[in-house]
């Protein structure tokens, strides 16, 4: 029998520099979700290990992006009715079960049981 598929979770990242342009306005609501810039370009959820030359094995805690002109912010992750989980690409430091921490505060999200030594973009939930 084949593994289940976990599908990959849809990126984000939301600026603010904007925000005094017109005070009125939803930045953070509406389309910006989906058309939100720089949305994790090679950020993969649902897999362990992706190819070295697609992401360099770098410890990346958190993952940021930015808007020209504007200060580094987190890469969020959309999950259900949470949208406040944060990207982080680590490496295990022994087996990892799905849901389960790879290092403290980072969780698995593969769906997949992670052995010492593997990476993968794991969730970090945000202060």
């Amino acid at each position: 029998m084949a593994g289940i598929a976990i599908p990959n979770l849809k990126t984000y990242y939301l600026g603010t520099i904007r925000d005094g342009e017109v005070t009125g306005a939803d930045w953070a609501g509406g389309v910006n979700l989906g058309g939100s810039n720089a949305p994790g370009i090679g950020v993969n959820t649902g897999d362990i290990n992706p190819k070295e030359s697609d992401w360099p094995y770098v410890e990346v805690d958190p993952g940021n992006s930015q808007a020209l002109g504007e200060d580094a912010g987190p890469i969020l992750v959309e999950q259900g009715a949470d949208l406040n989980d944060q990207v982080a690409f680590v490496q295990a430091t022994g087996a990892v079960a799905p849901d389960a921490d790879i290092i403290v505060g980072v969780a698995n999200k593969t769906g997949k049981t992670m052995a010492l030594g593997d990476w993968a973009w794991g969730l970090k939930a945000q202060a």
